[in-house]
């Protein structure tokens, strides 16, 4: 639903949700911990329902979407008022349109993930599994998810350990809200090259830990199909790094930091040389920016 100068913006408008949760539960551990073992945990546990139910029933009064109302029920004059009453204006036949152009196509297509294996859509695929590959492979969760762990590896106590986290956390939120910021403004392979920056941070911290701690033993028709390829990858990799990190962190040791460092850098060069820039063009319309990529439209243009 978001209007393409604005998509970027309302789009990170979810990892900033999701930062905002995370500090707020590090709050409350860092609140708790000091309650003692037997009573902090079950406070904190318990606390996240309420989140959960406020999900739960805010859930019921969700709008349907202009493109739910074309695809599940054909109610174009529904979607039309819905999506005048978004745009804050009447004039949407030209939108109005490409929904429904966009529908029609998605109707025709039974076999969204067989379609989405071929060579026209070869870059949305690509896009669909790197992107969350490289953002798993950055370490970016695996650290958040075991930063505690980390902190108390490289010496400091249980209280100024979750301390730390709850400044990573303030990093985290205030980054990716510059982010919503300046990011329809700069675009994504902007702010993606920027991200180098982790790059020098994971070798800082890497030579730190060496050096001076040591080693501490111990088209809309494949759109469905290309989200949930986009989402399973993503929660896979969580997973995989969920499981291992604390394999590799007494394996690697300082080393880890390089191991994501160098991830960066692949990371960096792939999104540099292959993936285009999307600011302010509608998603009916992003189609056309493979075909004027210097790569992809060798695969596509001609297809």
């Amino acid at each position: 639903m978001a209007p393409p100068r604005y998509r970027g913006a309302i789009s990170n408008g979810f990892p900033f949700s999701l930062n905002m949760g995370a500090l707020s539960s590090n709050l409350i551990n860092y609140g708790t911990v000091k309650l003692g073992n037997d009573l902090g945990w079950r406070i904190s546990l318990s606390m996240a329902s309420i989140p959960a139910s406020v999900l739960s029933l805010g859930a019921i009064f969700l709008p349907e979407t202009p493109n739910s109302l074309i695809q599940r029920t054909q109610n174009h004059h529904k979607a039309k008022s819905t999506l005048q009453r978004i745009r804050g204006t009447d004039d949407v036949h030209a939108e109005l349109t490409d929904l429904v152009k966009a529908s029609d196509v998605a109707e025709t297509n039974l076999h969204p993930f067989r379609k989405i294996a071929e060579r026209k859509y070869r870059p949305q695929l690509v896009m669909a599994i790197a992107i969350p590959f490289f953002q798993q492979a950055t370490g970016i969760n695996a650290i958040a998810f075991y930063a505690p762990k980390l902190f108390r590896t490289a010496g400091l106590g249980k209280s100024a350990s979750i301390l730390s986290v709850l400044v990573i956390r303030i990093a985290s939120a205030s980054s990716t809200f510059i982010s919503m910021l300046v990011v329809d403004k700069l675009g994504r392979r902007v702010l993606f090259s920027v991200g180098v920056q982790m790059l020098a941070s994971q070798v800082t911290v890497g030579c730190i830990m060496k050096n001076q701690l040591g080693d501490y033993e111990g088209k809309q028709g494949i759109r469905s199909a290309g989200q949930s390829i986009n989402v399973a990858v993503s929660f896979l990799f969580t997973i995989i790094m969920a499981q291992t990190y604390l394999l590799m962190l007494c394996h690697f040791k300082a080393g880890i930091f390089f191991f994501f460092g160098w991830w960066v850098a692949v990371m960096t060069g792939f999104v540099y040389l292959f993936l285009p820039e999307t600011k302010n063009v509608p998603i009916e319309q992003v189609d056309r920016v493979w075909k004027e990529h210097w790569f992809w439209k060798r695969i596509v243009g001609d297809v």
